[in-house]
């Protein structure tokens, strides 16, 4: 159903106006305990004083990583306060002092896939011409394939996940759209799930993966299929499979579709059925690793955007309002079509903290929403 207060916003009997429903697909992911890190990863999570994985539960514990270049001494050396349902110590003063940082643990929700193509042609189409404009990248390369004018752009793969997203594009779509950015940590909850880590696991929670190039047929379709999946082993997109022959992300939830034996390893799903988390593109998440992304809290988009089209949500990294600028305190995860299979990892780290501002395209964004 669909209550609107439409005198509220200054419409009157009589007025005419378009009213469009879009639906995303989320997927629940429960309250519970889970682990952070998998002992082997690089710049994986660990406890103090060993390389165990952490585990994030209703008590505290302090959580190290092995270290990227990115990363804050802080999260290196004396470590960082998790509570799985108090929140974290953001400044290293070992006690909680910021409770509504996304912690995994509590129940949220999270897109089951990539933004998508069409999705995103569909949110600049209900821009002004103004924000369309800040947010609207045009380019033919790497499988991207937006062409037009707002409130006219259409995508000629709309199925196809959507790359060149800076993290300000993403943050204005999860604003939009009343959802927010995901951490890192829930990132690694997704994947994983409740069940122990394994060293070095893919999303689909072993350390398979295929290591043949992939064909497709129907390419940009929404049947678009890899014609040669791998049998018993993991799918993803990565560079082995899609760097020279393809190029650029594959259609969402393509795996899923071409696997021969439907299993989670041959689909790449995750422990909870979320689709391309290893791969395809790499996503942009909220960082545990400096005070900027330590400094994040759970508020949703509202809906609106600024008049210059940019997400304006308190709390959220990068929110100086600046085009295509502005992202200390997020980072990347997942790894893409265009990386190493050790970026593909659940508990790689290579880029969790690297604060990338500009749209590249190997780069996506998927979105969350706590539970209520």
């Amino acid at each position: 159903k669909l209550r609107w207060n439409y005198a509220a916003d200054g419409v009157q009997q009589g007025d005419f106006k378009q009213v469009k429903v879009m639906g995303i697909e989320m997927v629940y992911i429960p309250q519970g305990d889970y682990f952070l890190g998998d002992g082997l990863a690089n710049g994986t999570f660990r406890q103090v004083g060993n390389l165990n994985p952490a585990p994030v539960t209703q008590s505290s514990i302090i959580v190290k990583c092995n270290g990227t270049s990115y990363d804050d001494p802080q999260l290196e050396g004396a470590g960082i306060l998790v509570d799985g349902d108090d929140g974290i110590d953001k400044d290293g003063t070992t006690a909680v002092d910021n409770p509504d940082y996304p912690m995994g643990f509590k129940a949220f929700y999270i897109m089951k896939y990539e933004i998508s193509q069409g999705q995103w042609a569909n949110f600049l189409n209900l821009l002004t011409p103004g924000q369309a404009q800040v947010r609207y990248y045009q380019t033919s390369s790497n499988r991207y394939t937006l062409s037009g004018n707002a409130p006219s752009i259409v995508a000629a793969a709309p199925d196809r996940a959507c790359n060149f997203l800076s993290w300000m594009d993403g943050c204005a779509y999860a604003d939009w759209s009343g959802l927010r950015p995901l951490t890192e940590l829930e990132h690694e909850k997704v994947c994983r799930g409740i069940a122990a880590p394994v060293s070095g696991e893919y999303a689909w929670g072993n350390t398979s993966i295929c290591s043949t190039a992939y064909t497709l047929a129907n390419n940009g379709q929404p049947n678009e299929l890899i014609t040669n999946p791998c049998t018993n082993t993991g799918n993803a997109s990565y560079f082995t499979t899609s760097y020279y022959y393809i190029t650029g992300p594959l259609r969402c939830g393509i795996c899923a579709a071409s696997a021969v034996n439907q299993t989670r390893q041959e689909t790449g799903a995750s422990f909870y059925g979320v689709m391309e988390l290893s791969g395809n593109l790499s996503e942009r998440t909220v960082t545990l690793g400096n005070i900027a992304g330590r400094s994040y809290t759970a508020i949703h988009g509202n809906g609106m955007l600024s008049a210059e089209g940019h997400a304006d949500v308190e709390n959220w990294p990068g929110m100086q309002g600046v085009v295509i600028s502005g992202a200390e305190g997020s980072g990347f995860r997942g790894g893409d079509w265009s990386y190493a299979a050790d970026y593909l990892q659940v508990s790689s780290r290579y880029n969790a903290a690297y604060a990338y501002t500009d749209r590249n395209y190997n780069s996506g964004f998927r979105c969350g929403r706590s539970a209520p």
